[in-house]
């Protein structure tokens, strides 16, 4: 996902079928602003990762073992104040 502007939140929904290798394939730069990258289970998130201006990741997070069972995980990224220029992807294994 692309973006020339983002302010708010986004919620990916994730399903998964059979059991989860848990890490999260993650790519995300950001020209200005701050984001913040969550994963989220049963109304509950997890802080992943900060982006700020200026900055880019590409990395793989492994995740706890808590994750292993979970049929349905949200990837959930939220802005601090106005983000310019950036871009996130993901892939959750």
């Amino acid at each position: 996902m692309e973006f020339d502007t983002f302010k708010g939140t986004y919620h990916f929904k994730l399903k998964r079928e059979g059991a989860a290798e848990h890490t999260l394939d993650l790519e995300a730069s950001l020209a200005e602003g701050e984001m913040k990258v969550y994963i989220g289970v049963d109304g509950e998130k997890e802080l992943l990762r900060t982006v700020k201006g200026g900055e880019s990741y590409d990395e793989v997070i492994a995740l706890d073992d808590k994750y292993d069972n979970e049929k349905t995980i949200y990837v959930i990224l939220e802005s601090t104040g106005k983000c310019v220029d950036g871009d996130f992807e993901f892939k959750y294994n």
